[in-house]
């Protein structure tokens, strides 16, 4: 896991397992490469084609004013993909992306942001830009189709639904692939808390 602080020269000179202290206790960056194939085995299509990482939060802010996610994900069909994240406590998920993009490729370091003017849903792939989430609970006609991972019980409508809660503790990501015949990599993954910016993402 990589820690960032608000942007500084120290920030784009960081490399992997380096922690940077942050000048300000609240505006962090977390981040991972997980290299982990979506879907794990075979080419989607089933209820285990699914893909879990997470990203353990230590150290972060005691209370969350601003949360973005980035995301870089290849795939070669991203209609087949069902993205969610789940905060600490695991009682909630946020929808980040379900069947968007068509036949297009990739999540190219994509950052959803609720301030963004573009919802996902209106996006186009690679994606490589800043997206409002999805959001919203799944349905009869967007079923969560991965049965053997129960979602949680509260679907956020948006990233702001984590606001004022506690950053640390367990961050999961999960990424289904609906439909089978093809594949892709989860290849990284950052929170940008309070304000903070990952220097390997869209211009905010």
């Amino acid at each position: 896991m990589k820690k960032y602080a608000t942007m500084s020269a120290a920030v784009l000179a960081a490399v992997v397992g380096t922690t940077l202290v942050a000048s300000s206790a609240s505006a962090q960056v977390f981040s991972a490469s997980p290299g982990l194939a979506v879907p794990p085995v075979g080419s989607g299509g089933t209820t285990t084609s699914y893909t879990v990482a997470t990203l353990t939060v230590a150290g972060g802010p005691a209370s969350i004013t601003d949360l973005n996610v980035i995301i870089n994900q290849t795939h070669t069909w991203d209609s087949d993909l069902d993205i969610i994240l789940i905060p600490p406590g695991g009682g909630s998920y946020i929808k980040l992306t379900t069947d968007n993009g068509g036949s297009g490729d990739n999540y190219t370091f994509t950052r959803f942001d609720d301030l963004s003017s573009v919802s996902v849903v209106a996006g186009a792939a690679p994606f490589s830009n800043n997206f409002r989430p999805e959001g919203g609970p799944f349905d009869a006609a967007d079923p969560w189709l991965f049965t053997p991972f129960v979602l949680p019980g509260t679907a956020l409508a948006n990233l702001g639904g984590v606001n004022g809660t506690n950053a640390n503790g367990d961050w999961t990501l999960v990424v289904g692939d609906d439909v089978g015949g093809d594949l892709g990599i989860l290849q990284y993954l950052s929170l940008e808390f309070n304000g903070a910016v990952d220097p390997l993402g869209p211009p905010p």
